[in-house]
């Protein structure tokens, strides 16, 4: 029999290494002798892991390896005749399927070349950071937070006077991800960007599943379309971005909207119009996101898929 429980603190944690970790802590114990036991999540770091048999704490490498979810006893270990108890504690990355949005801010730039800059937003807990983005032309444009994370650039989609792409940082790119009063510059021709936080996304390896963008074409209209993708798993987060000039306000059918900055070109504010909507699918299917702008004008949307 085994038991899965999920813990407030972890016993003897002042023993172990200071490692930042996110996730769940995490007991699995198995009533059963075997050489070998499937844990029910993999530890992520596995240094945090602890390894009881009978009560008494084993020591890694001299009396368990742990290789992936799999604890097995070292030669030496002689299993008691009674059925022993062996209890695995550990942190468990975050399933899948629990992505929620903790806040998020727009802003745009005030030239043709210029900075857009959003309000600093709290970004404490999030275990992934997005941004889609907007100008004319992606071919000089870039991207920083004020926390100095570091962000993987998806490519970029283009219509005529409008360009989007789908920025993300997360637990592991370049580190443990910054989080605290965070905010986003970037830089572009006519600027403009939408910044989320995420809470409850995988932590450990790269959360991005797929993307894709750029299916609606070049033309004049009122309903970019994305493309098509199929995420590999149920609870998936899928985040789609869009761009537009000369349009106002954005919706995506089957999203709900996180941000978005309209289309502006006066004396204070040159920037593309720029919009973010994410939804969590409960089963994985095919997924094709459709923006409405509420005026007509040059648009393109992309769409990335997060485990």
């Amino acid at each position: 029999m085994k038991l899965l429980a999920i813990l407030a603190t972890v016993a003897c944690a002042a023993a172990q290494p200071t490692v930042t970790v996110t996730g769940a802590a995490t007991l699995d114990i198995f009533e059963f002798a075997a050489p070998a036991y499937t844990l029910s999540a993999t530890p992520v770091p596995g240094t945090l892991t602890m390894v009881w048999l009978n009560g008494l704490l084993m020591a890694p490498g001299v009396d368990y390896t742990l290789s992936g979810r799999v604890v097995t006893w070292m030669a030496q270990i002689i299993l008691p005749d009674a059925t022993p108890i062996v209890q695995v504690m550990y942190w468990a990355a975050t399933p899948a399927g629990t992505a929620v949005l903790l806040a998020s801010t727009s802003a745009g730039g005030v030239g043709f070349w210029s900075t857009a800059t959003t309000a600093p937003i709290n970004t404490v807990g999030a275990t992934l950071l997005v941004a889609a983005v907007a100008d004319v032309t992606s071919s000089s444009w870039a991207l920083s937070d004020s926390l100095g994370n570091t962000w993987v650039e998806l490519p970029p989609y283009s219509a005529q006077s409008a360009d989007v792409a789908i920025w993300y940082a997360w637990q592991g790119t370049g580190g443990p991800l910054a989080t605290g009063a965070d905010s986003v510059s970037f830089f572009g021709h006519l600027p403009a960007v939408t910044f989320l936080a995420f809470s409850g996304t995988p932590t450990g390896a790269d959360p991005l599943d797929q993307q894709t963008g750029g299916a609606g074409g070049t033309g004049y209209g009122q309903s970019p379309v994305a493309g098509s993708i199929t995420p590999t798993a149920a609870g998936e987060l899928i985040i789609t971005g869009v761009a537009s000039w000369q349009a106002d306000a954005f919706n995506a059918s089957g999203f709900t909207i996180a941000g978005s900055m309209p289309w502006a070109e006066t004396g204070t504010a040159y920037n593309e119009g720029v919009g973010a909507a994410y939804t969590v699918q409960p089963v994985a299917a095919p997924i094709n996101p459709t923006w409405q702008l509420a005026a007509s004008g040059y648009g393109v949307a992309a769409v990335a898929a997060f485990r």
